[in-house]
């Protein structure tokens, strides 16, 4: 629309708007009788303007800088209000002005809305102005405009709010469809933050290209929830009915079918609504739009939308599937969330332009053309708007480029985030939030991720990433700092290219602390967008999911997770308090189900509980947690740990084969299934998959013990013997490495050296560093040393449980075999693979007709 046709528009509709309701209609017909067209913008005005509380703009009022001729009124200009020192007029609605205003106590600018001069006695506007304030205000997303008070300057209501600076998606559509990156960004961005508004029970009701703004740093930022409704709630006992019976709000071309014809909405009517918007944003043409009100909503109603790939045959197949399914006239056959949408936009894979290549200008500045957004302000203003594509392409929740040459990574590595030590307990939830990071994007076969147990290491240290990098081999680091505002938790990254250190984009990501459990899904989709991972529906979903919407049970896996990581015996006991917190919280929390089987299996293992204690919980919890998410990796490595245990070889063969199907770079799960194999007798396969757990996670002081372990099972004791000594290397506390080191130093007959070993083991090894002291003095001929600390251990055992494994390790090496077949014999009915197949420990009865026939009651060969 000219400018001069703009004015003509506008005063029809001015002259119109201060007419009785009575006479408009032959007013209109008079002054329009020969402009049928005219007739259709007047009344589309009216129409519009009676049923929208718009938060900068009426339709077509724009805002007042881009109105031609437009003197704006600016009675407030230069006052002071509360702490706000009114500084411009920034444009006019239906009920409100909005002005550009100085917050003088913070020193920030921010909009300031007040209730237009012609309403302010009408007390339903008024409330209805209040009310918006209120439902936006527990609306905290980085997507949405943010509310920062409510007040009152004589009788006149006020909202204070975000200044958004930039420019509506509705300026920007004037120039056209949208170019694939922008388009793809917005939508994600308008998805998930109307994603955030239903979980709070809130519908928009009014989403429009109008109510859609755009920062020149590409993020967008959903406005205007003035004619919002509350999800399910219908009227409160006692609360006046604001819109009345029958009433239409929203905006004709843009709203759904059930709202058209004014009937209940909810959030499927919103997605109606951005179907519409991605519509307009793909093609460049509104579906439903027609010359009059009228008109439009009998399309809305009842007309088909034009397919899409009709209107711009450059639109990919996934893209048109989802307007089709987000426009279907009955919302019963859209999708039923926007979780579902945001899913489907990650299926969009974009392998040509949406749009051609852009024309020499024509001359017609009114022509509404399609061409690349890197062009709609024209060849002058060229270098900006090719930034404006870059920052949109990495601004999906704020993330931005910080080198302009793509570096291709392979591989990353996430060091443990640092935190400020104010609370003490943001340590736990940094770390946490880390791991979350690094355990999502594990789950993608196209990248090599270091594991958590790996970079834990690092924790509390100071590094450089590319000594990092070099070290782990890894093309990529990410480095995160949380910190604590007020009641948001506030998260900042930065990816280094450990090639020459430099910065190849970072970014920050803040969400309120009752949505913490969202931050991860948050950080993996920005590191996989910005890695360019080519994901399937199915990766998009693992990094997507959120696995609980409940804060306080994702704080208590946190700190499971925390302390199941320092692997004692005190420190996993205390996670199974925390694990079963967190699904308290949240019994449909399957991750947390995963971590409580995870903790019984550990205390099984170091022999602390008796099986009796640790496996029916571990298969109930691990169980749980495959009903509640059956493509849960964590769970199926736990539930094939459990089946290695109870000898089922083959159900524990497939639980680690679609464990590591689900999540390919999770080295708990590889670790696990060599083991596995190792008891089996298959040691060479054993080996491969321990040394993948191990690449995947090469500073995990478990795993390199366990490489050590199935070089002893090889009979390879000097190479056992040199790998545990690398694993005390790195950690000279670790009390396996010193137990297992032992062992293996009694097979070469290094018994002092191997008491030593058993003794620097001590308590924290359980009661298998003690049988080793049994054993290392019978084979050096302290026989009556080896009785002395046999009974010992036998008298301390009896006031617990006692490991049948340590019981028949202890008596073989006090030469009483029967005795040791006995142990073996009960604790075979019990549960507990030791190895037997492989274990020197056992060559002495390997033969022994009683060993013979374990073996075969377990399913393992001779």
């Amino acid at each position: 629309m000219t400018p001069e046709r703009w004015q003509v528009v506008k005063e029809v509709f001015d002259a119109a708007l201060h007419c009785e309701e009575g006479r408009r209609a032959a007013f209109l017909e008079q002054a329009c009788a020969a402009d049928r067209s005219l007739l259709a913008d007047v009344d589309a005005l009216l129409g519009s303007d009676a049923q929208a509380a718009d938060f900068l703009e009426a339709p077509l009022s724009l805002r007042a800088s881009t109105l031609p001729g437009e003197e704006p009124r600016a009675a407030r200009v230069g006052t002071t209000v509360d702490a706000y020192r009114i500084l411009a007029l920034l444009g006019r609605g239906g009920m409100s002005d909005v002005y550009l205003a100085e917050d003088t106590s913070l020193g920030r600018n921010v909009a300031i809305k007040f209730v237009a001069p012609a309403l302010m006695n009408d007390a339903t506007s008024r409330a209805r102005f209040v009310r918006e304030a209120r439902m936006a205000a527990v609306l905290d997303h980085p997507n949405i405009c943010t509310i920062y008070g409510v007040g009152e300057i004589e009788g006149t209501p006020y909202i204070s709010m975000q200044y958004v600076s930039g420019e509506t998606l509705q300026h920007v559509l004037t120039h056209g469809a949208l170019s694939e990156q922008p388009l793809l960004a917005i939508a994600a961005q308008m998805a998930d933050a109307l994603r955030a508004a239903h979980a709070a029970g809130i519908v928009h009701r009014d989403i429009k290209p109008a109510n859609i703004m755009v920062t020149p740093a590409g993020q967008a930022k959903v406005l205007d929830f003035g004619i919002s409704r509350l999800l399910n709630s219908g009227n409160e006992a006692g609360a006046p009915t604001l819109t009345g019976h029958g009433a239409l709000f929203g905006t004709p071309s843009y709203m759904a079918p059930e709202q058209a014809r004014g009937e209940p909405v909810d959030a499927r009517s919103d997605i109606f609504s951005f179907g519409t918007v991605l519509y307009e944003m793909a093609t460049g043409q509104v579906p439903f739009e027609r010359r009059s009100t009228a008109e439009t909503m009998y399309a809305v109603i009842n007309e088909p939308h034009p397919p899409a790939q009709s209107v711009n045959p450059l639109i990919p197949a996934a893209l048109a599937d989802i307007l089709d399914r987000a426009l279907a006239k009955d919302a019963a056959h859209r999708y039923q969330s926007f979780d579902e949408v945001l899913l489907a936009l990650g299926h969009v894979s974009v392998t040509a332009p949406l749009v051609p290549a852009p024309e020499a200008p024509s001359g017609s500045s009114g022509a509404r053309r399609r061409h690349s957004w890197v062009h709609w302000r024209g060849l002058g203003a060229l270098v900006l708007a090719v930034m404006t594509v870059v920052l949109l392409v990495a601004a999906f929740n704020g993330w931005r480029p910080l080198t302009g040459d793509a570096v291709a990574i392979d591989s990353i590595a996430v060091l443990p985030f640092t935190h400020d030590s104010r609370p003490a307990e943001l340590e736990v939830l940094a770390e946490g939030i880390g791991e979350s990071v690094t355990g999502r994007l594990s789950q993608l076969p196209q990248l090599r991720v270091m594991a958590r147990s790996t970079m834990a290491t690092y924790r509390g240290s100071t590094v450089d990433p590319r000594d990092v990098g070099r070290a782990l081999q890894v093309a990529g680091v990410v480095t995160g700092q949380v910190v604590q505002e007020a009641d948001r938790m506030v998260v900042r990254l930065e990816l280094v290219n450990v090639q020459d250190g430099s910065r190849l984009w970072g970014g920050e990501y803040s969400r309120p602390r009752a949505e913490l459990f969202a931050l991860p899904s948050d950080l993996a989709q920005a590191v996989s967008r910005e890695l360019h991972v080519r994901l399937t529906g199915d990766q998009q979903y693992s990094l997507a999911r959120t696995h609980t919407t409940n804060a306080v049970a994702y704080r208590h896996y946190l700190e499971g997770r925390y302390f199941w990581n320092k692997r004692t015996a005190e420190a996993v006991t205390r996670s199974i308090g925390h694990f079963q917190s967190a699904i308290d919280a949240d019994p449909t929390f399957a991750l947390a189900h995963a971590g409580l089987a995870d903790a019984y299996l550990i205390l099984r293992a170091y022999g602390v509980r008796s099986p009796e204690q640790t496996l029916p919980q571990a298969e109930a919890a691990a169980k749980q947690a495959l009903k509640l998410d059956e493509r849960l990796a964590e769970a199926h490595t736990s539930l094939g740990q459990l089946r290695t245990q109870r000898f089922e070889w083959q159900a524990a063969d497939a639980a680690f084969t679609r464990a590591i199907a689900l999540n390919p770079n999770y080295a708990t799960a590889h670790h696990w299934q060599a083991m596995y194999l190792a008891n089996v007798g298959r040691l060479d396969e054993a080996m491969t998959a321990i040394r993948r757990a191990q690449a995947l996670d090469p500073l995990s002081l478990i795993v390199n013990t366990e490489v050590g372990r199935l070089l002893y099972f090889a009979r390879q004791y000097d190479a056992a013997i040199a790998q545990y000594r690398k694993v005390l290397d790195m950690d000279p506390t670790f009390a396996l490495a010193h137990l297992h080191l032992g062992t293996a130093l009694v097979e070469t007959g290094a018994y002092a050296k191997a008491i030593d070993e058993f003794r620097k083991a001590g308590a924290t090894g359980g009661a298998m560093p003690r049988v080793g002291l049994v054993r290392a003095y019978a084979l050096a001929g302290r026989r009556e040393e080896a009785i002395a600390e046999s009974r010992q251990l036998a008298s301390d055992l009896k006031k617990g449980f006692a490991p049948p494994y340590a019981m028949a390790v202890m008596s073989l090496s006090l030469g009483d075999e029967d005795q040791a077949l006995e142990w073996l014999e009960r604790g075979f009915t019990s549960g507990g693979a030791w190895f037997l197949t492989v274990n020197p420990t056992f060559d002495r009865v390997h033969s022994h007709p009683r060993f013979q026939a374990l073996l075969r009651r377990a399913g393992l060969p001779p």
